[in-house]
C-alpha cells in the first residue's frame, strides 16, 4: 500500500513539475518576445493607405474622383521614379565583385540611388499637398491628424513592390 501511495505522489510531483516548466518557458519566451508596439503592427484586415484615408476624411463623390487620379498620377510618378532606378541599383551592388571597387563610381551611384530616393519623397510630399487642398475645413483637420498613420500604412513591406532592389 505504501509503494502504490509513494507512485501516486511521484506522478502528481513529475505533473506539478511539467506544469510548473511549461509556464516557466511560456513566461520567458513572452517576456523575451513581447508583442510588437502599435505603430509597428500591420493594418488590420489589410487597410490600404487609401482605404484608410478615404474612410476617414469621408471625401464626397467628386473629391473621390479627383482624389482617385491624384492617386493614379502618384503611383504613375514614383513607379517610374523606382523603375528607372533598378539599374543604377544593379550597378551600384555590382561594384562588389571587384576586389578593390572605384570608391568614386560607388559614391556617384550612391548620390543618384539618394536623389530618385529624393524625388520619390517630393512626389509624395507634392501628391498630398493635393490631397489636403481637396479638403474642406473640417477634412484638413482630420487630414492633419491621420496622415503619419497613411504614411506609416504606405510603407511597403520588405521585398514587396516598394523595395527599390532589383529582383534576379
Amino acid at each position: 500500500m505504501q509503494n502504490n501511495n509513494q507512485t501516486n505522489i511521484f506522478k502528481w510531483l513529475v505533473i506539478l513539475l511539467v506544469v510548473l516548466n511549461i509556464g516557466i518557458l511560456a513566461t520567458v519566451w513572452f517576456k523575451h518576445f513581447p508583442p510588437p508596439p502599435d505603430e509597428m503592427r500591420r493594418p488590420p484586415n489589410g487597410e490600404k493607405a487609401a482605404d484608410f484615408l478615404i474612410e476617414q476624411l469621408n471625401f464626397s463623390a467628386q473629391q473621390l474622383a479627383d482624389f482617385t487620379k491624384l492617386k493614379q498620377a502618384h503611383s504613375q510618378a514614383v513607379d517610374s521614379i523606382r523603375e528607372s532606378g533598378k539599374e543604377t541599383h544593379r550597378l551600384f551592388f555590382e561594384n562588389l565583385k571587384n576586389e578593390k571597387p572605384d570608391t568614386a563610381k560607388v559614391n556617384e551611384l550612391a548620390r543618384a540611388i539618394s536623389a530618385d530616393q529624393m524625388q520619390i519623397e517630393l512626389v509624395t510630399f507634392k501628391h498630398f499637398e493635393q490631397v489636403r487642398k481637396l479638403c474642406d475645413e473640417k477634412q484638413k483637420e482630420k487630414f492633419d491628424e491621420i496622415i503619419q498613420e497613411v504614411l506609416r500604412r504606405m510603407a511597403a513591406p520588405p521585398g514587396k513592390k516598394g523595395s527599390p532592389l532589383p529582383r534576379n
